[in-house]
């Protein structure tokens, strides 16, 4: 999985290479190489068990080919592209955006450049041929899901967004993994299996509607104030807003129409989130990079071009302003070199081992065959070969009949994102002597408690 992550991390480096070189030069493209390979927030993607190295490199190998074919679009070209962004949309929901977005771009080019060399016969069936591909290959999955959900769903995510959709001041955790519709069910496996019921209860009205938009507009500011400002900082947006200025000045008005527009559909799912974070706007990086790219050549130019002076630096500008967009981030950029992390957010191979060790012990002297474990994520049931339930939202009694209902022999408790769960207070005295045994104990990396225990029954 790091391989196919580093893969698509070098497709990504590539792609950018071949867009930056299509809107400006390889004086340019390099610049924005640079910066795209010294990022503190994808330095650490490239080696990630994630979906978004293969999605965001997915997307722009496809603005590639858009960029190499607009002026001049092909047939056989949009047949490509169709396959190319419903890969990414297999690969994650969002990707649907660009069922409307490339032959919107391409009509932005129609209707823009008055020079184009095809008609509008041309580009109507030149989308209907994307939009025919793109359907062939992502319908068999949205049919698939939605005969698995008993609805209409494009994903099995929808089921997610119904749950944590309903405003009723509970926390996401409380919402997913509670047991509203069943004693042994959580909630988000409920509604993956009965979504239909789900969203019967979540139907459209006016108080969900006002909601949904109060939170739009809490993402758009997260996503404005605080997390670009994070991953671009002042100076990346000073020299993103030279490169804007660069493509007016060189009457490139498409490219920066493109751009914009660009951004504006990969906002779309991000804004959409319940509570948005850093990873669902990776997407837009890259495109930030190859706009500071151009930014930094352009205020070179424009300085050397005002005062005769900068032309001893004219090839060193670029390196030093570079330099100084990178050294930006030098106290983020040397964790993550210097310190890599070294195994996945949700999980350390080395805190697994000596439970799944103790685990394996006991099923082999006991011949348990499969044995069935509640834990917060399923690592450790998949590692172990183990049947897995998620831990429930509940208090003790909860938490009990909903280990007897499922058969559980083991719970494993990692308190790394469990504090806020009824049941833990129970675990911090010796009542649960009579239905827990401790196995196994020891602190995690950041000092919170892993446990084991066996579920007596």
């Amino acid at each position: 999985a790091r391989l196919c992550s580093l893969i698509f991390s070098l497709l990504l480096f590539f792609a950018v290479l071949g867009i930056t070189s299509n809107i400006a030069n390889r004086p340019t493209a390099l610049v924005s190489l640079v910066l795209l390979s010294l990022s503190p927030s994808l330095i650490p993607l490239s080696i990630s068990v994630l979906s978004e190295p293969s999605y965001v490199a997915v997307i722009y190998a496809g603005m590639w080919l858009f960029f190499a074919q607009y002026k001049d679009p092909e047939y056989w070209k949009s047949a490509l592209l169709g396959i190319i962004f419903a890969a990414a949309f297999l690969n994650r929901v969002e990707g649907i955006v660009f069922l409307a977005a490339i032959p919107f771009l391409q009509g932005l080019h129609y209707f823009f450049e008055k020079d184009r060399k095809y008609n509008l016969k041309h580009y109507l069936v030149w989308c209907s041929i994307f939009a025919s591909v793109f359907s062939l290959l992502a319908i068999p999955q949205i049919v698939h899901v939605s005969s698995k959900m008993e609805s209409p769903a494009i994903n099995g995510r929808v089921a997610w967004q119904a749950v944590v959709g309903v405003e009723d001041g509970r926390s996401d955790r409380e919402k997913l993994y509670g047991l509203d519709y069943s004693e042994s069910i959580v909630n988000i496996k409920y509604a993956r299996k009965h979504y239909s019921e789900i969203h019967r209860d979540t139907d459209f009205s006016i108080s969900r509607l006002i909601n949904k938009a109060k939170n739009i507009i809490i993402n758009y500011k997260k996503i404005y104030h605080e997390i670009l400002g994070k991953v671009i900082g002042p100076l990346g947006f000073i020299f993103f807003g030279f490169g804007m200025l660069s493509l007016y000045a060189s009457k490139k008005g498409f490219e920066l129409l493109f751009i914009l527009s660009f951004i504006c559909f990969n906002l779309v799912a991000p804004l959409h989130q319940s509570t948005v974070g850093t990873r669902h706007i990776l997407v837009l990086l890259p495109i930030f990079y190859i706009l500071e790219g151009i930014g930094i050549i352009y205020l070179v130019n424009f300085l050397v071009t005002e005062n005769r002076w900068f032309e001893k630096f004219r090839h060193a500008m670029p390196a030093i302003f570079t330099a100084i967009l990178v050294l930006a981030t030098a106290h983020t950029l040397k964790n993550v070199i210097v310190h890599p992390r070294t195994s996945s957010v949700a999980y350390d191979p080395e805190e697994l081992r000596e439970p799944m060790r103790i685990i394996s012990d006991i099923s082999t002297n006991e011949s348990i065959g499969s044995p069935v474990i509640v834990s917060k994520t399923r690592f450790i049931s998949y590692f172990s070969g183990s049947g897995h339930f998620y831990i429930p939202f509940t208090d003790y009694s909860g938490l009990l009949k909903y280990l007897r209902l499922n058969n559980a022999d083991f719970l494993y408790l990692t308190y790394r994102g469990l504090g806020d769960h009824p049941f833990l207070n129970e675990f911090s005295t010796d009542s649960i002597n009579n239905e827990f045994e401790l196995l196994y104990r020891k602190p995690d990396k950041q000092g919170m408690p892993i446990e084991l225990y066996r579920f007596k029954g």
